[in-house]
């Protein structure tokens, strides 16, 4: 929960103006609030797939609702852009977290 609250506090203040008025702690929680009811609907999406003993990868899933939320910014902004600097900046971030996360596991093989 804290490193999510620190992730949408980090989105939130990338994204939003350095207006003092806007209550970030709110804005963080209502974020937390959708992102749970998400992970909610994955975990209930993939109890049904195997109840019904699907064929159909839970990873399909994922991919065809980030096609479809990626459908809906498209038409949203109309245009391209957002949604290509959105997921390159997602891109870098997760990158950089795996090659911070390699580093300290070669450091700790390295002192043991």
């Amino acid at each position: 929960m804290k490193k999510q609250l620190n992730e949408a506090l980090d989105h939130i203040n990338s994204e939003l103006s350095n207006d003092n008025t806007i209550d970030k702690e709110k804005e963080a929680n209502f974020i937390i609030k959708y992102i749970g009811k998400f992970d909610d609907l994955m975990q209930k999406a993939m109890k049904e797939k195997e109840k019904i003993n699907s064929e159909y990868s839970i990873h399909a899933l994922g991919a065809f609702i980030m096609k479809h939320i990626s459908k809906n910014i498209v038409k949203y902004y109309d245009g391209t852009s957002l949604l290509k600097d959105t997921f390159q900046r997602i891109l870098d971030e997760e990158t950089d977290e795996r090659y911070e996360k390699a580093r300290r596991e070669r450091e700790r093989s390295k002192l043991h």
